[in-house]
């Protein structure tokens, strides 16, 4: 049995796979396995996959009649994996030197997840990194409910919880846990997270950015619109409240935290309506944004939240007012200044 099952979903990769899986197999330790599950992949990925497998003893190619997405291609990923631990990687991205020996070091008898740490590697039309954001969580050990809840917080608000690349999962653990994999196409690791870390007897956390996620510059603002993030938000946010009220951590602290994380998703929601592949009109878009102004969910959180910040409390204030045509005004200018460039300050 090796210590680690690498699973890598693989769909029209052709470009990157080689530096993904060479990321891997090149790791000092070598007690691994990687399971390369071809989505039904149109390019070249497929023989990518077959052509390491047949020079590296340790690669494993599942080729899947028919592509059913990212969620079911790591599902079949995992109910072939043989290891003793679960890393899951996306073929466009790769890990570190000596990530694996790190993380074997830091194995404990009652942890179930490693949380670590991420570089995001932006790149220009060329594919050159133009720039690197490293998020590196605070280092933290949590044990039971209480110390568990607590933790989501403090990950999300670090913006390190909702991935599942940056986390090694026990086998044993995900078996037990039976946790189904969605074929959602937003948020669909933050569902799977939010349910495993709530079965998890522990969690230990390293602030080492061990995981490599490549954003390419097609991956803007520009292609952003998704029709379904206000309802994705809400979910989301009603998940992470059930989840703080079944462990006791629904602390102001954490209520605070989690408001202010359903708040930069509506002003994502006011970016994405705007962004250049948007089908919605200007009419449209206010339309929308009265409506997420006026939902039950957004008037709570405005009602309860404090948030500091100069732009935050000018933003507070066009939304407490209903201002549709002023919000629509602030996803416009997220789109030319960037998205963070509001949602920090």
């Amino acid at each position: 049995m090796p210590k680690f099952s690498v699973i890598i979903p693989v769909y029209g990769a052709e470009a990157y796979l080689a530096k993904c899986v060479d990321s891997i197999l090149t790791q000092p330790c070598r007690d691994l396995e990687v399971i390369l599950v071809d989505d039904c992949s149109k390019d070249g990925s497929g023989k990518i996959c077959d052509d390491f497998a047949a020079r590296d003893a340790r690669v494993r190619v599942l080729h899947k009649p028919q592509n059913e997405g990212l969620g079911y291609a790591r599902r079949d990923g995992l109910a072939a994996a043989a290891g003793e631990w679960i890393l899951f990687v996306d073929s466009d991205d790769w890990i570190e030197a000596n990530t694996l020996q790190t993380l074997s070091d830091s194995i404990e008898p009652d942890v179930d997840i490693l949380v670590f740490g991420m570089t995001l590697c932006f790149e220009n039309a060329a594919g050159e990194t133009v720039r690197t954001e490293v998020i590196s969580p605070e280092r933290a050990k949590a044990h039971g409910a209480r110390e568990l809840g607590d933790l989501l917080m403090r990950l999300d608000s670090q913006r390190s919880f909702p991935y599942m690349c940056n986390k090694l999962y026990r086998a044993q653990f995900l078996a037990d846990a039976a946790v189904p994999f969605n074929t959602i196409q937003s948020m669909e690791d933050f569902f799977y997270n939010i349910e495993v870390f709530e079965k998890a007897g522990g969690v230990r956390v390293l602030s080492e950015p061990f995981y490599c996620y490549r954003k390419p510059a097609r991956e803007t603002l520009v292609s952003a619109y998704n029709p379904d993030f206000f309802a994705l938000s809400k979910r989301r946010t009603a998940a992470e409240r059930a989840f703080l009220q079944r462990s006791g951590a629904d602390t102001e602290e954490n209520l605070q935290k989690l408001d202010k994380i359903f708040l930069n998703h509506l002003i994502s929601c006011l970016i994405k309506n705007a962004a250049s592949n948007s089908p919605l009109s200007g009419r449209e878009q206010r339309q929308r944004a009265a409506e997420m102004l006026r939902d039950r969910d957004t008037r709570a959180m405005l009602r309860h939240i404090r948030c500091g910040g100069l732009r935050y409390r000018v933003i507070l204030l066009i939304f407490r007012l209903r201002l549709a045509f002023a919000a629509v005004w602030v996803g416009q200018l997220a789109c030319r200044l960037g998205a963070r460039s509001l949602q920090h300050g």
